[in-house]
């Protein structure tokens, strides 16, 4: 994967690229970008929106870059300094927060 970081912005991934070197070395097979920033607090930076491509694996292999999904995210809140007890961070899930 190649990341680009906004020096300005607390080095913050405003794009990542994704290689599978099967498919192709030089067309990702998926890409992420920060549409826009948003800072929370002096200083501190998250992506506010954020823009997904999934690209079909067996056109990057015939050197064709064809995007097969595009998923947009927006974040609608965010605080520096969640309420949460420790053990929230104890039993972390692949599926998701614990319940």
């Amino acid at each position: 994967s190649i990341f680009w970081l906004a020096m300005d912005r607390n080095y913050l991934p405003v794009r990542v690229d994704a290689y599978r070197p099967y498919w192709s070395s030089t067309l990702p097979v998926g890409s992420c970008r920060a549409i826009e920033l948003m800072e929370v607090s002096k200083g501190i930076w998250i992506p506010r929106h954020v823009r997904r491509f999934y690209y079909k694996s067996e056109a990057a292999k015939e050197g064709k870059s064809v995007v097969s999904q595009q998923v947009d995210q927006t974040v609608e809140k965010a605080t520096l300094n969640p309420e949460y007890p420790i053990e929230f961070f104890h039993k972390i899930s692949l599926d998701g927060p614990p319940r």
